[in-house]
């Protein structure tokens, strides 16, 4: 739970990728981001297979093997909750349900540094903020719990299910962790436009992709891209704009600049 809002998602033992407009405007850094903290999210006794949260919001069905464990790993790696500039728009739900169905509660460390790319100051200016909407926060104790990796993924639409993964605290449903799922719409070289079920909130929470490992039944988990929130953007160019929910995608030029903020060394930051 940032102090100033948003979602966030732990991508090493003490670094939270998030959205650069949750801590910065574009021209100064929010209220309170001197004094910023990140909660995380404890763990709670796991749900039998199968189980139901009394929270949900039975807007959408359950898709077949998606399971509730999924859910309750979310938990391990999300951190967040709100969003000062309300992005994000409510849409029919694809997958969505609350992965606790009792009040949550934090684990509170304070931010030590944060990394905010040269490009969103000036896309602010240029129109080309969304580009540039990530963050990268550094804690100044390791929370001890699991993280995720990030990479780059040329084609989302063509991997062979297509869809994206995101879990973020939705303003409506005060604490509680929503996951869901969708395909991707359209995306460009640095943004992914798709129609996630997503409220103000879950901005800054880190989209990812399962995929298979050969010869394994175990399926891993890559952030590929942080929630940005909600924009109308004229995609295919006639002119006509269509409202999207939209995803920064990680590329390879961020990937590596993510990657020395987390390492500071470059010599990490070779594969994908």
């Amino acid at each position: 739970m940032l102090s100033t809002g948003c979602s966030g998602v732990l991508v090493s033992p003490k670094h939270v990728l998030t959205a650069a407009h949750c801590i910065h405007d574009g021209k100064d850094y929010l209220s309170g981001v001197q004094k910023l903290r990140v909660g995380i999210l404890k763990e709670k006794s796991r749900r039998g297979k199968g189980g139901k949260g009394k929270g949900g919001r039975g807007k959408g069905k359950r898709r077949k093997g998606d399971k509730d464990k999924e859910d309750v790993e979310e938990q391990e790696k999300s951190v967040g909750k709100g969003d000062h500039k309300g992005k994000g728009k409510g849409r029919k739900s694809r997958s969505r349900r609350s992965a606790e169905s009792e009040k949550p509660s934090f684990r509170w460390t304070r931010v030590k540094q944060t990394q905010i790319p040269k490009g969103w100051f000036k896309g602010v200016s240029d129109g080309l903020a969304a580009d540039y909407d990530y963050a990268v926060l550094e804690l100044k104790k390791a929370p001890k719990v699991k993280y995720m990796d990030i990479g780059v993924i040329p084609s989302v639409k063509k991997l062979p299910a297509g869809r994206i993964h995101f879990s973020g605290f939705d303003d409506d449903r005060p604490g509680n962790l929503v996951y869901r799922f969708c395909s991707v719409s359209e995306e460009s070289n640095d943004l992914l436009y798709q129609h996630c079920d997503a409220k103000p909130g879950s901005s800054g929470s880190g989209v990812y992709i399962r995929l298979k490992e050969p010869g394994k039944k175990k399926w891993t988990r890559k952030i590929i891209g942080v929630f940005s929130g909600h924009q109308w953007v004229d995609v295919s160019g006639n002119g006509m704009q269509q409202d999207y929910n939209v995803a920064v995608r990680i590329t390879p030029v961020k990937y590596a600049q993510i990657c020395y903020w987390v390492h500071g060394d470059s010599s990490e930051c070779q594969g994908a």
